[in-house]
């Protein structure tokens, strides 16, 4: 296998697929991953780490396989910045993004840069295997009946859909043209749903899309991954995704009828947490999260996606909107979340920072 050692300088012939790998503080899984990566069955490709401020032995271990990658080494900026500072250096013609406590199969980069180069992809897809634990759940991204080009607009579709959509946000199993890639970078200080945002752009910025059947990446989830929307943080994020998404859409005169669909997901994901948290007034980001409610309820009502709630909801946000103190507020929800609770057998959660 055929590396580019060099972090900056001349461009290297022939390099084929750049594997971007930010880390920060993952001393328990870098081996494993440059392992698959260093492993590949594929000459002429690179491995572009960057190390995001780790203050563990991530960085004593980078050093074990510095003459095998290309290893940026910055302050702690987050991962959307420290994958961006990697793409930027790539110069294969191909980018795959790897999360640095996942592996990848030895014939990850040859299987896809075939394919790329037969049908000419901008974006090559595959599928996932999702490990929990002892346990590991194989995902379809788009199945197809037969390797090849796929209907790009298809794709966007139920990458767009609120449900049942049976592909996959994540960014690590595709293969994405570098060139492409540096013109829809990953948004930075961005920690939910980053992956969807920037896999959105890409396919919206392709023109040929091609499906390879395989499972080469392995997704590291965890037994202990809790993920959720209670926290603001998430809400945050996922209000500047779906909004940069459904300007582009409108922007572009694209997908517009998946407008309403993004718009439902859009209030689930940044309003309806404080709806259905446990109201508590003395948690600053559960306040701000009510603010943040408040200032956006009427463009919620009048939009396409407020109908595609459940008729309770719908009701509850209507009464919420005359509501004028955040006393009443709470009193309100916590009846209706106590009632909610008992039908559903959920329980609420504490909003979080």
């Amino acid at each position: 296998m055929q590396l580019n050692k060099k972090l900056k300088g001349s461009i290297v012939p022939g390099v084929k697929i750049s594997f971007i790998v930010p880390v920060f503080n993952k001393e328990e899984h870098i081996r494993d991953c440059l392992n698959s990566l260093i492993s590949q069955d594929m000459d002429n490709i690179e491995i572009i780490v960057v190390d995001d401020g780790s203050s563990d032995n991530t960085p004593q271990i980078l050093k074990e396989y510095e003459d095998k990658i290309i290893l940026k080494t910055k302050s702690n900026a987050g991962v959307s910045a420290a994958r961006n500072d990697g793409i930027l250096l790539a110069k294969g013609k191909y980018t795959i993004c790897i999360d640095a406590d996942d592996y990848v199969e030895k014939d990850y980069a040859s299987s896809v840069y075939d394919i790329a180069e037969k049908f000419d992809a901008d974006i090559v897809i595959t599928n996932m295997c999702k490990i929990y634990g002892d346990k590991k759940l194989f995902f379809k991204d788009f199945e197809t009946k037969e390797d090849g080009i796929i209907d790009k607009d298809e794709y966007l579709k139920r990458l767009l859909a609120s449900r049942h959509n049976k592909v996959l946000h994540n960014a690590a199993n595709k293969a994405i043209k570098t060139k492409i890639l540096k013109e829809n970078l990953f948004p930075i200080g961005i920690t939910q749903a980053e992956d969807f945002h920037t896999v959105v752009r890409n396919v919206i910025a392709s023109k040929t899309l091609v499906k390879l059947n395989r499972t080469f990446y392995n997704y590291n989830i965890g037994e202990n991954n809790t993920g959720g929307f209670e926290k603001l943080k998430a809400v945050v994020d996922h209000k500047f995704v779906y909004e940069d998404i459904i300007s582009i859409l409108k922007n572009k005169n694209l997908a517009l009828e998946m407008v309403p669909d993004l718009e439902f997901r859009k209030i689930k994901s940044v309003y309806m947490p404080a709806i259905s948290a446990i109201p508590n007034l003395k948690n600053s980001s559960y306040v701000k999260a009510l603010d943040l409610f408040y200032e956006d309820i009427d463009s919620i009502i009048s939009s396409a996606g407020f109908l595609k709630l459940r008729l309770k909801h719908r009701i509850l946000i209507k009464m919420l909107k005359n509501v004028k103190s955040y006393e009443n507020v709470s009193k309100i929800l916590k009846i209706f979340n106590t009632i909610n609770g008992f039908l559903s057998n959920k329980k609420m959660k504490e909003f979080k920072e």
